[in-house]
């Protein structure tokens, strides 16, 4: 089901700028989807604990059907300040002692292949843009590092009513090595991953699962005659289980199948007839 979204971006008066200082992913993600900034409010999300440092919180979507904490101190002894660490959590003791039974719990170092883990947002993408419900939200960026760009989606697949289809899916966007996870890159799969990356709720199952493989994995390309009609056709991206069985769709997404590969893709962050571009898909906003 398509849903209305607010848009947030890095060039809009008074939005949360993005760097390496301790905090800053935090205050991007506060700001859009809690507090609000300029003349936007917050996507509705709630703010359920942060530290004094103001570096690391939990939050969650409206439904606090799922919480999520993030660690944007730096304390990963391999991605150290150039990102912030994500996962999911079922709740806490206090914000330093998570409960989760479907992530890892070592938030400070790399972890074996193909093993549940807790993902991370990078923080060297400057130029980000954030489209948020209050139940779901992506986080695209571009310029991460050699002009790379990334992105991400946090919250509730559509899902046949299945209130808690929710998911969590970070990115590693250019390595291809141990735990890596990438998602709506131009170019490759739409979704590769080394880890396995967790479902609080497999309808088909009626039991925790996993998600397996996104299809359409990339944009496809079609060579037809000279006579054909040259023209894109925009398919929805959904996610299948280890069992190949559709688990859900991702909301508001849509992925070009080009029949004819000379067609221009608008650049990131257009938006044209109410859909926001980036990578090869499109979003519609309302």
């Amino acid at each position: 089901m398509t849903q209305a979204v607010t848009v947030y971006r890095w060039d809009d008066e008074g939005a949360p700028q993005l760097d390496l200082n301790n905090g800053s992913m935090l205050q991007v993600l506060k700001k859009c989807l809690i507090d609000g900034y300029g003349t936007k409010q917050g996507a509705g999300w709630a703010l359920n604990e942060i530290s004094a440092d103001n570096n690391n919180m939990i939050f969650s979507p409206a439904s606090q059907n799922w919480y999520y904490l993030l660690y944007d101190d730096a304390r990963n002894s391999y991605l150290t300040n150039k990102a912030a660490m994500i996962g999911a959590i079922d709740g806490w003791t206090d914000i330093e002692n998570p409960v989760s039974s479907i992530h890892y719990e070592d938030w400070t170092g790399r972890i074996s292949e193909d093993k549940g883990a807790n993902q991370y947002l990078d923080k060297r993408g400057a130029t980000w843009c954030l489209i948020a419900t209050s139940e779901w939200f992506y986080l695209m960026q571009t310029g991460v590092a050699s002009g790379t760009s990334a992105a991400a989606f946090i919250g509730r697949l559509d899902c046949a009513g299945f209130d808690m289809a929710y998911t969590l899916i970070g990115y590693n966007p250019y390595w291809h090595d141990n735990d890596s996870i990438q998602f709506l890159k131009p170019g490759t799969d739409y979704f590769f991953r080394k880890v396995k990356v967790p479902l609080l709720l497999d309808p088909n199952t009626m039991s925790s699962g996993v998600l397996n493989y996104l299809s359409p994995n990339t944009h496809l390309e079609k060579k037809l005659t000279p006579q054909a009609l040259t023209r894109i056709v925009w398919l929805d991206l959904a996610f299948k289980n280890e069992s190949n069985q559709l688990v859900g769709r991702l909301p508001n997404i849509e992925s070009a199948y080009i029949y004819n590969s000379s067609i221009d893709i608008p650049d990131n962050y257009s938006v044209i007839d109410g859909y926001l571009f980036f990578n090869s898909l499109r979003w519609k906003l309302s």
